[in-house]
């Protein structure tokens, strides 16, 4: 597949973040029941599931679990590649559900959309054509793990959710920095700007102690705001909070 036609099928967060990573280096279709949510005329829509099937090579599931189960209009698509990224919905439910495609399980985060992300994909009974294909699709626009499907769930909260999580805690520093006199520019960019610093210095040292000790110098500033980070118990609530969403994902 030199020039492959790739259908989609949604239009939520990550429908439309695959949409705009991929649309630039391959022709990108779209079918979609919300087509209000759709507010790009640029983006190519087809009005039917048999549309989509006659006119792609690939198709990306991009919905919610309970429009797979709960939606027989899909058995149409039935017979080509289909990538799924879909929580909860396993291997072999898709296998089911599809028996004539050839199916794979990935599990992006919304990332994707600005070449920062990283995406989870079922190593289970992968082949090499497939890896091939996987690479071709996504190895310029996310970093690729290949992952036990067991894994895969835990790695949708853990890559997936924990964009809002740095949120909160990057909007806490922007709230400190107005507090401190700084206006909301100013502080939301030197939040980020810092944060950006600290992550490639961690990419070099591999260590985050080496950075707490690094700066935290005897009797000084930082040390007293570390103590009162480890009082407050913030990694405790941190592990808790990725540990609460998967018991959720799991119900």
């Amino acid at each position: 597949m030199i020039n492959m036609k790739i259908g989609i099928v949604g239009f939520g967060n990550m429908g439309s973040s695959f949409y705009y990573s991929l649309k630039d280096k391959f022709e990108v279709i779209v079918y979609t029941k919300s087509l209000d949510k759709v507010k790009d005329k640029s983006v190519k829509l087809v009005s039917s599931l048999k549309e989509l099937k006659e006119n792609t090579d690939i198709i990306l599931l991009a919905i919610k679990p309970k429009d797979l189960r709960n939606s027989k209009e899909l058995d149409i698509i039935n017979g080509k590649i289909i990538i799924s990224m879909l929580p909860t919905v396993t291997i072999k439910e898709l296998k089911e559900r599809f028996p004539n495609s050839k199916v794979i399980r990935i599990m992006p985060n919304i990332n994707v959309r600005f070449k920062k992300r990283v995406i989870g994909i079922v190593k289970d009974n992968l082949t090499e054509e497939d890896k091939n294909l996987i690479e071709k699709l996504f190895s310029e626009i996310a970093s690729l793990y290949y992952l036990n499907e067991d894994l895969i769930d835990n790695f949708a909260i853990f890559a997936a959710s924990t964009p809002a999580f740095f949120a909160e805690v990057i909007e806490g520093f922007i709230l400190a920095g107005i507090e401190s006199g700084f206006d909301f520019n100013n502080s939301l960019e030197i939040t980020l700007t810092m944060m950006e610093g600290t992550i490639n210095y961690l990419r070099n040292v591999k260590n985050t102690n080496e950075v707490i000790y690094r700066v935290s110098s005897p009797g000084g500033l930082t040390i007293k705001g570390i103590h009162n980070l480890e009082k407050s118990g913030i990694k405790g609530i941190i592990m808790d909070s990725i540990f609460k969403s998967i018991e959720r994902l799991k119900r």
